[in-house]
């Protein structure tokens, strides 16, 4: 009877493995393609992003004009580089593009990572399993906060940005704005006015893998 018990107890501890061991599985195999996904999303909606603004940004062909003589030719007059409205108004609201039903305010580059992603103009849930978001503020104040999944194709790798690496923001404007990494801060899931704290031009932020923290990168301003 003994015997029996312990065959039993035996074939249940087997059992009771075999399901971890696929459960584990199911779980690697679904955080995989969750990652897949997510990039394949990230990347198309770059692509679309990328094209309009080539689009926008393009200089017109100049229009072929016939020779003019000297006697008539007028004095070029100098002209005064045009100060970009944002800098004018940087309360306003950054501009927005639409992919797929998500609005973005631009694209985000990690050139050490050979990280290129689109940012989402609002957060919540649904929006950060396809791209990262701004959690607040704007790049025209100085102070934007951009919150993402850690997927690795996300900002799951932002760990290994070093200090004085590159970020690269462009707005749907096409105005171009680079930071330098200063450093790294884990702070704890609950502490939102942690996150955005003034004092850092830009901050990126991701969950840590238990989910209990957040890993924040800040960074400034390159002159």
């Amino acid at each position: 009877m003994k015997k029996k018990k312990k065959n039993k107890r035996g074939l249940i501890l087997i059992i009771s493995g075999l399901l971890l061991i696929a459960a584990a599985l199911f779980l690697t195999g679904y955080n995989i393609w969750d990652n897949n996904r997510a990039k394949k999303e990230a990347d198309n909606a770059v692509k679309v992003l990328m094209e309009e603004l080539n689009v926008e940004t393009e200089s017109p062909k100049e229009e072929e004009s016939s020779p003019v003589s000297v006697e008539t030719e007028e004095p070029i007059e100098e002209t005064v580089p045009e100060i970009p409205i944002y800098i004018r108004n940087p309360l306003m609201e950054m501009p927005i593009k639409t992919v797929d039903g998500i609005d973005y305010i631009g694209i985000i580059e990690l050139p050490s990572l050979d990280i290129v992603l689109p940012v989402a103009s609002k957060c919540n849930d649904q929006i950060l399993k396809s791209a990262p978001c701004r959690f607040y503020g704007s790049v025209y104040t100085d102070d934007i906060v951009i919150a993402a999944h850690n997927y690795d194709a996300h900002f799951g790798k932002i760990t290994g940005l070093k200090t004085g690496d590159d970020v690269v923001f462009t707005d749907m404007d096409g105005n171009v704005f680079v930071y330098s990494v200063v450093g790294h801060e884990t702070i704890d899931g609950n502490d939102v006015e942690g996150m955005i704290s003034e004092g850092w031009d830009m901050t990126l932020f991701a969950c840590n893998f238990s989910g209990d923290k957040r890993v924040a990168v800040r960074c400034e301003k390159a002159d």
